[in-house]
């Protein structure tokens, strides 16, 4: 016979990863409305021309990217709630099969 192999899952620390990601998610919203705001008052007010310009731009290029990993963080927190489901689920379903 082939080897067996378990699968250990703690319903517990999937639930911390998911509040994880759920602060992370939060923080890197609050951090990344903060850079917005930034370079709104810095492109709009205290530097102008050329440079606000120039300035503004290369941000606004790099905003899909930084939208992106916002996404990728809310879908890991989802994925991670979806999991502990399931998993509660199987447990349950499984008690109930074992009685």
């Amino acid at each position: 016979m082939g080897e067996v192999r378990r699968i250990y899952a703690d319903e517990r620390a999937i639930a911390q990863l998911k509040e994880a990601l759920a602060t992370a998610g939060e923080d890197y919203k609050r951090n990344l409305s903060r850079l917005n705001n930034l370079v709104r008052q810095i492109t709009e007010g205290d530097i102008r021309g050329d440079l606000a310009t120039d300035f503004k731009n290369k941000f606004e290029a790099k905003e899909e990217t930084l939208n992106k990993l916002q996404s990728s963080i809310d879908e890991a927190e989802s994925y991670m709630g979806i999991k502990r489901e399931s998993l509660v689920s199987t447990v349950a379903d499984t008690q109930s099969d074992m009685k």
